[in-house]
């Protein structure tokens, strides 16, 4: 078996994104969290659940449809909360 990780990744601009564990974090990272998937996500296990992090914002992402029609679509942003749990928000090194 072969190990599986997913990184949760809040960028200095407070977007989240989620990539591999394997893959080099981006250059604008600015706090990571590691959580260990290699047996799978379970419901009952915190050590495979996502991070803590609450929302501190949000921006409007304007788009067009096929028709020309604008809509705005959210985008959240996010800062870490470390609380009791085993996931563990670490600010990244410069």
């Amino acid at each position: 078996m072969s190990y599986r990780g997913i990184d949760y990744i809040i960028l200095k601009n407070k977007t989240l994104i989620s990539q591999s564990c394997f893959d080099q974090k981006p250059d604008d990272a600015e706090w990571y969290c590691h959580v260990n998937t290699t047996n799978g996500i379970d419901e009952t296990d915190p050590t495979t659940q996502a991070p803590r992090m609450k929302v501190v914002g949000f921006n409007d992402i304007w788009k067009k449809d096929h028709y020309g029609n604008k809509y705005a679509v959210k985008e959240l942003l996010y800062e870490p909360e470390n609380g009791f749990g085993l996931n563990i928000w670490k600010k990244v090194e410069a």
